[in-house]
């Protein structure tokens, strides 16, 4: 196309013709450890468990399983976002155990 010319729009992504079951809940037997400070990587199967957690952004790749713990009270707050990469996954409940505790996120600016 020439140069100031409307480009084409990006292809859709492409969305799994058969979604997995939801009612499989995982089961992960570690608590997840935020960092003090700073951003949290999280590369490895966790729970995440009742508490106040304040980091600039959540990454969770590698294909880890994060799942947020029954029954937990969780606080929390992210400056830079939340990115879930490939093959990776956040469970907040399933349709055979929907989440009994309670989550707050605020994202807030900087």
């Amino acid at each position: 196309p020439a140069p100031g010319a409307p480009q084409p729009a990006p292809p859709a992504p492409s969305v799994p013709a058969v979604l997995p079951a939801s009612g499989d809940c995982p089961s992960v037997s570690s608590a997840c450890v935020a960092p003090a400070t700073g951003d949290w990587e999280i590369e490895e199967p966790c729970s995440l468990q009742s508490g106040e957690y304040n980091v600039d952004r959540i990454t969770i790749s590698g294909g880890a399983v994060v799942v947020v713990q029954q029954g937990a009270k969780v606080s929390l707050e992210v400056a830079g976002g939340v990115f879930i990469g490939d093959k990776s996954e956040l469970w907040i409940g399933c349709e055979s155990a929907p989440f009994t505790g309670t989550m707050t996120t605020t994202f807030v600016g900087t």
